[in-house]
């Protein structure tokens, strides 16, 4: 509360006490504090210009992943007859594809290769020099990591959008570029490694199943050799149904594995990435703008506040060692 020491609290009305007070503090200072907010003003416009120029490249891409997985309908049979394939694909989020455009398996090979049109190397930059082999390597993946470059994903549309802050137009571009051959590079050698796996799997079930349905029908085949004639005997018709209906299982099992091991061969050997690019990187023209306006707006708040704190601890000072 701001009370003036010159009025006795008996003139005042309670009520209106500290806004009077306040008004009369500003009534008393309001060249110093105009004149403070005008001077940081002009500090915050300064800053803004003199902040260094920043090339920003957008991109956006979708996947094009169902979520349905590699193998769908393995997934399905297993299910059903209680057989449990390992690392089934759930399908990759968009929120997947935005934490690994900035993760360090993607951006490390990024800027190990990246060159320009022009041969700019952003790792031969002077940023970077300090530095030797590995240790570089790290340096720009830290310094690509903590804001260079961002990912986020629009939640209406599922797309994946990035952007690329640097201050070298033509290294915004290349390394925007690069981040999505990257992606796609990896997304698809992943997926491919995954179907190895899962092909190698059905390879070894595949072959243990046709194992249990030659069992299966060689059971069968000496039943119906030792009993020509089963019309008769309830208890042989009965035991024919069984290895019937056990031989018609290890059937429906067989031609299962067998559609998703061919499946998954296909998977292991695709080429063709998942990932669609809606918004192609371009060289930037132009850095982009700094706020000038919000710079000079923030210094002139900022100096208003240190102005009226610094005026009225002031003003109290003095009516302490007045007392």
């Amino acid at each position: 509360m701001f009370t003036d020491p010159d009025v006795p609290p008996s003139n005042m009305n309670d009520a209106e006490l500290p806004l009077q007070s306040i008004i009369r503090f500003l009534k008393r200072n309001w060249r110093v504090l105009v004149l403070a907010g005008m001077a940081c003003a002009i500090v915050g416009a300064g800053v803004a210009i003199v902040q260094p120029r920043v090339y920003e490249v957008d991109a956006s891409f979708v996947s094009n992943d169902s979520g349905q997985g590699n193998l769908g309908g393995l997934a399905g049979l297993a299910g059903q007859l209680g057989v449990e394939v390992p690392g089934a694909d759930e399908g990759r989020s968009p929120q997947f594809y935005a934490f690994m455009i900035t993760s360090r398996e993607v951006l490390r090979p990024v800027l190990q290769r990246l060159r320009t049109s022009d041969g700019v190397d952003l790792l031969e930059h002077s940023k970077f020099k300090d530095s030797d082999g590995e240790a570089r390597v790290r340096a720009a993946v830290e310094w690509a990591r903590s804001g260079p470059v961002s990912a986020m994903v629009r939640r209406e549309t599922g797309m994946v959008a990035y952007t690329v802050r640097t201050p070298w137009p033509e290294i915004s571009a290349a390394l925007a570029e690069e981040l999505i051959v990257e992606v796609q590079r990896f997304d698809l050698d992943s997926r491919n490694t995954q179907a190895r796996a899962e092909r190698q799997f059905l390879e070894d079930r595949l072959r243990s199943a046709e194992d249990e349905l030659d069992s299966a029908e060689s059971l069968l085949l000496a039943f119906l050799t030792q009993n020509r004639r089963i019309d008769n005997s309830a208890e042989l018709l009965f035991r024919n149904q069984q290895l019937e209906e056990r031989v018609a299982r290890r059937r429906q099992v067989v031609l299962g594995l067998a559609q998703a091991y061919e499946q998954a061969r296909v998977q292991e050997v695709r080429n063709t990435p998942l990932i669609t690019v809606i918004e192609y990187p371009e060289l930037p023209l132009q850095p982009v703008r700094q706020p000038m306006v919000l710079f000079a707006f923030l210094g002139a708040v900022l100096g208003l506040l240190i102005s009226c704190s610094w005026r009225l601890a002031h003003e109290t000072l003095k009516r302490s060692e007045g007392v």
